[in-house]
């Protein structure tokens, strides 16, 4: 099976260290700025320049266009506590279909 490698949605980075990176970025700016400034500029626009600047972009899967593969696989149901195994130290495979997902097409919202 050739595939084209893609960038995969949440692949490159951990939410909380992009979160973090984020909250030292605005702290930081508003570290920076003159205190007379802050003490005399319009709070709304200040507070909504900040609110653009630093908003994350969520992503909204479109799951009707979800675009996977099927294969039929053996599957390990040993530690599958439900079923009645009496060697659990040893696989032991039924046969299963395995879903593989190829793509999952999404857009960006502002939130």
């Amino acid at each position: 099976m050739n595939r084209k490698r893609s960038r995969h949605l949440f692949s490159d980075d951990q939410l909380s260290d992009v979160v973090e990176l984020r909250r030292r970025k605005i702290t930081n700016e508003i570290g920076s700025l003159d205190p007379n400034y802050v003490l005399n500029a319009n709070r709304e626009e200040l507070c909504d320049y900040f609110a653009h600047k630093y908003r994350f972009n969520m992503p909204v899967l479109d799951t009707d266009n979800v675009c996977f593969e099927q294969d039929e696989a053996n599957i390990d149901v040993s530690q599958d506590f439900r079923r009645l195994i009496y060697d659990r130290s040893k696989p032991f495979f039924l046969k299963g279909t395995l879903e593989t997902i190829l793509s999952t097409p999404h857009s960006d919202i502002r939130c």
